[in-house]
């Protein structure tokens, strides 16, 4: 196998760039001897194209030698740089992160991944651990020089970010809560996935829930908390199907909330929470259907079921995923068919994302779902008539179209009480 490596800029031309420098290697796959197969010859044609300036076709070429050899490190390289050069970072995020989840300490995607998070925004603190795994194994001088001066901004970058003002929704409310025994509530939250883009800030926004949820009168022993790997499959099933129906009393009040990514079945349409482990590729074996949820939280012989989501289901981007080349829109299932006593209030519409704020490090559901509790609104109808307007104007702002949705309608949501005033 040949090797056609592209000319390198110095040290000093990276320095000085206006933009940030992607370390990236072409590979043209030749073999000696013999003619190359196919999937070789179409990743040949791509670094070609690629070469002659014509990235679409590029781009063309080299997921016809993905189909050949899923597992080719090469082809994904070069479509992360593309799709980097074209400021699509999302899309090249996802390449380097297919080839460290089939080879986790590949140094080059770990580089290329570090510098596609940077230029996102609000992901410093991922580039910055890339950055010092990859220097412990990388040998060449300038790449080792460079990658010392990300090290050194991307610490000014989180030293100056730690330092500033946390979103005011992160100061718990001192409020005169009834305290409630036997209310129960699972919140998830998955920002980091194994094999997926993380969806931003979903952590923080369950963990910050789950402290607004006991200060609002839930018992701490009654508030499971599944962050980041414990929000597994198995995880998240074990605490449906066992931890709360074995906790639930006949007076209790349930709430699940979930941060995270949904996908939608491309062929069916049916919509699933995609768990920490899970796979868009994959959906029936690692993600857990949302049907299947409405149905488990329908078995449970209580007064009162919420589910509050910030993720989306439309494929399209924000706290949503799907599987490559497979467009779909998801079809959400009416939760009151499931049981009177069940009311979900959503992030976004089927064919919406749902999105998320870097200054307030936060979805802009979650933030303004919090803001609701703040200003002391118990209701599930008068939290939707809250939040609704607010994140529809934050949304726009971003150029986004977002409309918080609530099932069953906000006049007869009334009847669902989050928590009680003293």
């Amino acid at each position: 196998m040949v090797t056609i490596g592209l000319a390198r800029p110095s040290l000093e031309e990276l320095q000085s760039a206006s933009s940030l420098w992607i370390p990236l290697l072409l590979l043209g796959a030749l073999l000696t001897g013999c003619a190359p197969a196919p999937h070789l010859a179409r990743f040949q044609e791509g670094v070609d194209l690629q070469k002659s300036g014509k990235p679409d076709e590029a781009i063309a070429a080299y997921y016809a030698a993905l189909d050949g050899q899923p597992s080719m490190a090469e082809a994904r390289l070069n479509l992360g740089a593309i799709y980097y050069q074209q400021n699509q970072y999302e899309k090249a995020e996802r390449e380097f992160r297919l080839i460290l989840s089939q080879d986790s300490e590949h140094v080059v995607a770990q580089e290329n991944l570090a510098l596609a998070l940077e230029a996102q925004g609000g992901q410093e603190k991922e580039a910055l651990q890339l950055w010092q795994r990859a220097l412990g194994k990388e040998s060449r001088p300038e790449w080792k020089e460079y990658g010392r001066a990300s090290v050194s901004r991307l610490e000014r970058k989180l030293q100056i970010e730690a330092s500033g003002p946390p979103s005011d929704v992160d100061r718990i409310p001192t409020l005169a809560a009834k305290p409630r025994a036997n209310d129960l509530a699972l919140v998830i939250g998955i920002e980091r996935y194994q094999k997926l883009a993380p969806a931003r800030h979903a952590r923080d926004d369950a963990d910050t829930v789950a402290k607004y949820l006991r200060a609002l009168g839930y018992a701490p022993r009654n508030v499971e908390v599944l962050l980041n790997e414990r929000a597994t499959m198995t995880g998240m099933k074990i605490a449906l199907d066992s931890w709360l129906p074995s906790r639930v009393q006949k007076d209790s009040r349930v709430l699940v909330y979930y941060a995270g990514h949904g996908s939608p079945d491309p062929v069916t349409g049916d919509a699933y929470l995609v768990p920490h482990d899970g796979d868009p590729a994959l959906l029936k074996e690692t993600a857990y259907p949302l049907k299947a949820l409405y149905a488990k939280l329908a078995e449970l012989k209580v007064p009162q079921i919420v589910v509050a989501m910030d993720s989306c289901f439309s494929g399209t981007g924000g706290r949503s995923v799907i599987m490559e080349g497979r467009p779909a829109v998801a079809k959400i299932d009416d939760p009151v068919l499931a049981a009177p006593q069940l009311a979900v209030l959503s992030a976004a519409q089927g064919t919406q994302i749902s999105t998320s704020s870097r200054e307030k490090r936060h979805g802009i559901f979650t933030y303004h779902f919090l803001k609701a509790l703040q200003e002391g609104k118990t209701r599930l109808g008068e939290i939707y008539d809250f939040l609704g307007p607010r994140v529809e104007d934050e949304a726009k702002l971003q150029n986004v179209q977002q409309s918080p949705v609530l099932r069953p309608s906000a006049n007869e949501a009334r009847q669902f009480i989050l928590w009680e005033k003293e």
